[in-house]
């Protein structure tokens, strides 16, 4: 039986968890430092809990069983220009599982249907091993992708990032809607 992925608001609970995840594994983040208890708190209440931020986020749950799989969000939503940003951690147990895959296409579906928005992107840097990954999503939604040069020091050296960009009228060719 397909498990079924659902959107539901985050809790404080879900955010530390996040927190954790992300923490274990920073290589691949814009942010490359650790983040306290205080700060998550702190990014709890003043972004996912204010419902005028530019940003809007869901926790991923199986349905009709307990536990995080995964956190999901468009952030720096810029409504004048009808586009935002994808931001989306997968728990590292739940990784290879078609979860992400379940996330993109209910954020892009969320994001071109319910907020009207004209253009989704993504940005993956070169060092981290989920570039893979978007590339199969960009062809899968009929997205678009830019290289950029140098975008990330990490380990000593500078990586490229890829710019994933995925327009509306694009994506609902590819879904067939």
């Amino acid at each position: 039986m397909k498990e079924i992925v659902s959107f539901e608001a985050p809790t404080y609970e879900d955010v530390q968890t996040v927190r954790e995840w992300r923490n274990a594994d920073i290589a691949h983040l814009r942010t490359p430092f650790l983040l306290t208890e205080k700060m998550q708190k702190d990014f709890y209440y003043n972004v996912v809990c204010d419902r005028n931020s530019s940003s809007r986020f869901w926790s991923l749950q199986i349905q009709g069983q307990d536990g995080l799989i995964g956190f999901a969000g468009l952030i720096n939503i810029q409504w004048e220009n009808r586009i935002a940003e994808i931001s989306l951690l997968i728990n590292p147990k739940e990784q290879g599982k078609g979860h992400g895959n379940t996330a993109v296409y209910m954020m892009l579906r969320k994001g071109f249907r319910e907020l009207n928005l004209i253009n989704i992107f993504a940005e993956c840097y070169h060092c981290n091993k989920a570039l893979g990954f978007w590339q199969r999503m960009q062809a899968k939604y009929g997205g678009s992708s830019v290289n950029l040069p140098n975008r990330k020091f990490w380990d000593g050296q500078y990586w490229d990032s890829s710019y994933f960009n995925f327009n509306r009228l694009d994506y609902h060719k590819a879904v067939g809607q």
